[in-house]
Order: structure tokens, then sequence, then C-alpha cells
């Protein structure tokens, strides 16, 4: 037998959360466990609860998601948060809009990992313009979806039309949008 409460306890501290989506339906099958049989339930019930997520659950029970440790990088991510919450040095950008209409005091971090588990501080739930900061996601978006190859040839022709001071070029017959700032490459094919 076991408790549905530590089940999901041991979820929690393996970083998988109650509102993980994936979860939906197992989630509400322990919640009644809970409510039921003095918290107990039988192997098979578990099994039955976890439905096609009886994988993601035994990895996350048995440490072998992407962190193991999630308790202590929980720890060590509150920790850089608390660090950084210090720094109230700087200004809002005042040539965007929305930038300029941010509340400077709101601070927060999330973190998912590709196994999904998750981890929040501060002002994490409050919504938030992320402006030219998507760009650098989009790099390695567009590097998993169009390869190497690709992204290589986007970066050539990004230089020689920067040279030429235009915007959109003609390569391989498809008409190429990218530019670069900060660092960072944004292309659609």
């Amino acid at each position: 037998m076991v408790m549905a409460q530590k089940l999901i306890n041991d979820l929690k501290k393996a970083g998988i959360t109650t509102t993980d989506p994936r979860l939906k339906e197992s989630m509400a099958a322990f919640r009644r466990a809970k409510e039921e049989n003095d918290g107990l339930m039988a192997y098979e019930e578990v099994k039955q609860g976890a439905g096609a997520n009886l994988l993601l659950l035994a990895r996350a029970l048995t440490g072998k998601m992407i962190i193991p440790d999630f308790a202590r990088f929980k720890t060590d991510v509150e920790r850089i948060f608390d660090v950084v919450k210090q720094n109230t040095t700087g200004e809002l950008c005042q040539s965007i809009p929305q930038l300029r209409k941010a509340n400077p005091e709101h601070w927060g971090v999330s973190v998912c990992t590709v196994d999904g588990q998750r981890v929040s501080f501060g002002d994490a739930d409050v919504q938030f313009c992320i402006q030219s900061a998507g760009k650098c996601l989009n790099y390695p978006l567009v590097l998993d979806e169009k390869g190497p190859d690709v992204v290589s040839g986007l970066f050539r022709a990004v230089m020689a039309c920067r040279k030429c001071g235009m915007l959109r070029c003609d390569c391989s017959a498809r008409m190429l949008t990218a530019h670069i700032e900060f660092g960072s490459v944004r292309a659609a094919c």
C-alpha cells in the first residue's frame, strides 16, 4: 500500500508539481485516494491512477529525471534568486512603451527542465513583456528545427543583406527574414 499524500509529496520533491498539465488525471486520482481509504492506495490503484504517465512518475520517484537531486537544485536557484534580487541598479527601458510601464519592484524566476521539473520564486506569476529577450530563445528553436546548415546559411545571408541595407533576402529560392541583434539570431523560413 502507498500513501497518496506521500506519493504527491515525493513528486513535488522531484520537481513535478501538482499543476503539471501532463498529470491532470493522475493528480485527480491521487487526490480522490487521499479522501478515501484513509489515503491508502494499492499498487494497482497507483498504476491505474498514473495511466499513461506511469513512466514519468516512475522516473520522478526513482531519481531518474534530468536533475536527480531537485531539492538541491531548488535551493541553488533560490539562493541565486535572493542574491540577484538585491541588485536594484539599472533603469527601465524608455524606448519601448511596454517596458517603460513595467513595475521595477517585480522580480521573479521560473525554471522548467526538459523533463518538466519546475520551480518558481518571487513574482513569477506576474505577466511581463519579454521583447528582445525572446530572440535568444528563437535561435536554438530554429537551429533544432532547420539544422545547422540552414542556420549557418541564414547568418551568412543576413551579413550580406546588412551590407547592402536589405532586410529580406532570396536565398536558395526561399524568402528568408533574419536579422542579428545583440548577438542573437532571429530567423524564420
